[in-house]
C-alpha cells in the first residue's frame, strides 16, 4: 500500500523513490531494515473505515480441517475474500477461523450482540475466541472498529498471561483491568539482568513465513521445538513480481509454485509467543538449537523467518533463506561506502 517513500542516503542525499521515480530504490526498500538509507516518510494508499466488523467464528477440533477451510477462503477471488482474516490454533489440534468485513451501523442485524471487548472489564480476546472452540456451529458478532483493531493489545497476544497469570480473572479484570497493558518500556525499565537473561533463554517470540501446503509440518516441527499455545496464524499473498528482464526484485524469493492461474502463492505467518513447554516442565530447553532447529526447517520448505525476532542462522544459511540480488546491486549503488551494515548484521543473534 505504500506508493511513495523519501529515503536519506548515506551521502546525505535525499531521493524520492515510487515505481516511476527511482524505482530500483523503491522496490528494494521492503526488508531493507534501514541498510540502504534512512526512510523519513512515506505515503500510503487508505480505504475508508465503517464503524463495526462484523466477525464469524468457525470453530474445528480437527486441524487439518480447519486448514483446509482457511485455503478455501483464501482462494475466493478478490471481491468475495473477507476483508479480514486469521486463527487461532490451541492445544489438542484445535483451531478458531476468524474472518470479518467492514459494516455500517444501518446494516447490523438486532439479533447479533455487539461486543465492545476493549472495556476493561472483557476477557482478553483469545480467551474470548476459545470459548468458541465447542460450538457446533459459526459464531457472529459485531466488534467496533477501534476494539476490533486493538484486539490483540490488551493480553500482548497472549503474552501477559506469563507476565500477569490472575490478568484475565473476572475479578482482576473488574478491579484493575482499567491499568493493562502494561507500557513495555516500563517492564524493560524495570527488569534485572537476571530476568532478561531468563527471558532471553526460556522464552520464545518467533514469526515464521510458510507455504500454506506445509502449515501442517511446520505445527509439527513448532511442536517437537517450542509447545507453545496458541499459535497466531495470519495469511498472505506473496505475489511474483519476477518478468524477463526483472528475474529479481525484493529481498523474498518468488515462491517455488504459484496458485493455479495466479501471480502468487499462499503463505501463513505462524506466530509463537510464550514460554516453551519444556520450560514449564522443567527440562532442558535450549534457545539457539531449538530455534535453529525451526530455522533450518523453514529454510528448506522456501518460507522465510520475520526479522524482528533472534535469528541463530549462519550468513550464509540467511543468505540461502533470501535473495540478496537485486539488494546487493542497490547496496552497491546507494550505499557504495557501507556507512550502513547488511541486513544479517543488524539481526542475527
Amino acid at each position: 500500500m505504500v506508493v511513495e517513500a523519501v529515503v536519506v542516503l548515506s551521502n546525505g542525499e535525499r531521493l524520492l523513490c515510487s515505481c516511476k521515480e527511482n524505482s530500483d530504490l523503491f522496490e528494494a526498500l521492503p526488508w531493507s531494515h534501514g541498510t540502504l538509507g534512512l526512510l523519513v516518510s512515506v505515503k500510503i494508499q487508505v480505504i475508508s473505515c465503517k464503524p463495526f466488523v462484523k466477525l464469524k467464528y468457525f470453530p474445528y477440533d480437527c486441524l487439518s480441517v480447519g486448514i483446509e477451510r482457511l485455503r478455501a477462503f483464501l482462494s475466493l477471488d478478490s471481491s468475495s475474500i473477507p476483508q479480514f482474516l486469521e486463527g487461532i490454533i490451541y492445544e489438542g489440534n484445535k483451531m478458531v477461523l476468524i474472518i470479518g468485513d467492514f459494516v455500517e451501523a444501518e446494516e447490523m442485524c438486532k439479533e447479533i450482540p455487539v461486543n465492545k471487548l476493549c472495556r476493561w472489564y472483557k476477557p482478553w480476546f483469545y480467551k474470548h475466541v476459545e470459548g468458541f472452540i465447542n460450538q457446533n456451529a459459526p459464531v457472529e458478532e459485531y466488534i467496533p472498529v477501534k476494539d476490533y483493531y486493538r484486539r490483540h493489545s490488551k493480553p500482548l497476544f497472549w503474552e501477559l498471561e506469563q507476565i500477569i497469570p490472575v490478568g484475565n480473572h473476572p475479578l482482576f479484570r473488574y478491579l484493575l483491568g482499567w491499568a493493562l497493558p502494561p507500557k513495555i518500556s516500563l517492564l524493560k525499565l524495570t527488569e534485572t539482568l537476571a530476568i532478561r537473561q531468563l527471558y532471553e533463554s526460556c522464552h520464545v517470540i518467533q514469526d515464521m513465513l510458510v507455504p500454506l501446503d506445509h502449515v501442517l509440518d511446520t505445527l509439527e516441527v513448532f511442536q517437537e521445538n517450542y509447545e507453545i499455545y496458541p499459535i497466531w496464524v495470519c495469511p498472505f499473498r506473496l505475489y511474483d513480481y519476477s518478468t524477463p528482464q526483472k528475474e529479481h526484485q525484493f529481498f523474498l524469493k518468488k515462491p517455488a509454485k504459484n496458485v493455479s492461474g495466479k501471480s502468487f502463492a499462499i503463505y501463513v505467518d505462524l506466530g509463537a509467543y510464550g514460554i516453551p513447554g519444556k520450560v514449564k516442565n522443567n527440562k532442558t530447553f535450549d534457545a539457539k538449537v531449538n530455534g535453529r532447529n525451526v530455522e533450518n526447517f523453514v529454510r528448506k520448505i522456501n518460507g522465510f523467518q520475520m526479522l524482528y525476532a533472534y535469528c541463530y542462522m549462519t550468513k550464509s544459511e540467511f543468505e540461502n533463506m533470501f535473495d540478496h540480488t537485486h539488494y546487493r546491486n542497490m547496496k552497491l549503488k546507494y550505499d557504495p561506502l557501507n556507512a550502513f551494515p547488511e541486513v544479517y548484521d543488524k539481526v542475527y543473534t
